[in-house]
C-alpha cells in the first residue's frame, strides 16, 4: 500500500508526495519554518500516534502539521536554537536542540503546542533523540548519551 511521503528542504517548506498521484510536484506544501526574517531548514520529521506531523527547524522552531485538515498547520513552539531532532511518544513531541536541551511539547493539545519542560540533556548540541515506554534516551556532539525514565 502507498501513502503520503513527507520532506524537509533549505527553503523551510515541508513538502506532502503522494506517489498514487504522480508527477513532479507536491499535493501539498506548509511553509513551516518560514519566519519574516528568513527561513530555517528543516531538520527532522516526525508523526505522533494521533497522526499529527511534528517538524524541527534551524529557525529555532518546532511546528505541528495537521494532515487530515489538508496538512494544516497547527501551530509553533519556539525552542530557543537550531532544532535538530525530534522523537514522539503519545501526546509527546520531545525535541533535541543545539544548546544541549531536550524541550517536552505537548502537540496534542487542543489550542497551541506548548512546551511543558526542559531537560538539560548535554553540553553540546543534541543529535538524537528517541523515546519509548522504557525512557528517553539523548545523544550529543560532546560524546556522551544520557538517559532519563518517564
Amino acid at each position: 500500500m502507498y501513502g503520503t511521503t513527507l520532506s524537509g528542504g533549505q527553503d523551510g517548506k515541508v513538502h506532502a508526495w503522494d506517489p498514487r498521484v504522480g508527477g513532479t510536484s507536491p499535493v501539498a506544501s506548509v511553509a513551516a519554518h518560514v519566519q519574516k526574517a528568513g527561513a530555517g531548514a528543516v531538520g527532522d520529521i516526525v508523526q505522533t500516534v494521533s497522526g499529527a506531523v511534528v517538524t524541527a527547524g534551524a529557525d529555532g522552531h518546532v511546528a505541528v502539521i495537521d494532515p487530515r485538515a489538508g496538512f494544516a498547520a497547527r501551530g509553533k513552539v519556539a525552542c530557543g536554537d537550531f532544532v535538530y531532532s525530534l522523537a514522539a511518544i503519545g501526546p509527546l513531541a520531545l525535541a533535541g536542540t543545539g544548546s544541549g536541551g531536550i524541550h517536552v511539547i505537548d502537540i496534542d493539545v487542543t489550542d497551541e503546542p506548548k512546551t511543558l519542560y526542559g531537560l538539560g540533556a548535554n553540553e553540546a548540541a543534541v543529535r538524537c533523540v528517541h523515546a519509548s515506554e522504557d525512557g528517553l534516551f539523548a545523544a550529543g556532539d560532546d560524546g556522551t548519551c544520557i538517559s532519563y525514565a518517564f
